[in-house]
């Protein structure tokens, strides 16, 4: 398990919303980002 997949389970198993935007197999930092369920409020 990387350290997206444990964010990912974290939140997936409290509030049964999937953060992984495309399904795939494993569970990446885009794929979190790229979610609908998440905002991005600034980038440095």
């Amino acid at each position: 398990m990387n350290c997206s997949q444990l964010a990912w389970a974290s939140y997936y198993y409290t509030s049964k919303l999937d953060l992984d935007s495309n399904g795939g197999s494993g569970v990446y930092p885009k794929d979190i980002r790229d979610s609908q369920y998440t905002l991005t409020y600034k980038t440095l």
